[in-house]
């Protein structure tokens, strides 16, 4: 009986390898989204200091949450 091969296999990569790329590719694009997420939210907090709000409480929960879950 022959060996049935994959596709990957096939085109000359390995199946491991390729999962791999495969996942550093996802991390690396959701790491970026959440940069540009806690970019906009300091912005936002930038502009709610500007206009006379008080956004100490804001600060320090955006900072929180990027230590806690992205450190």
């Amino acid at each position: 009986m022959t060996n049935p091969m994959l596709a990957t296999e096939l085109l000359g990569y390995q199946p491991q390898l390729l999962l791999d790329e495969l996942m550093s590719s996802v991390n690396e694009t959701i790491y970026e989204c959440v940069a540009r997420v806690e970019d906009y939210l300091n912005d936002w907090i930038d502009e709610k200091r500007k206009a006379g709000e008080d956004v100490e409480q804001l600060n320090k929960e955006v900072d929180h949450v990027s230590r806690v879950y992205f450190s």
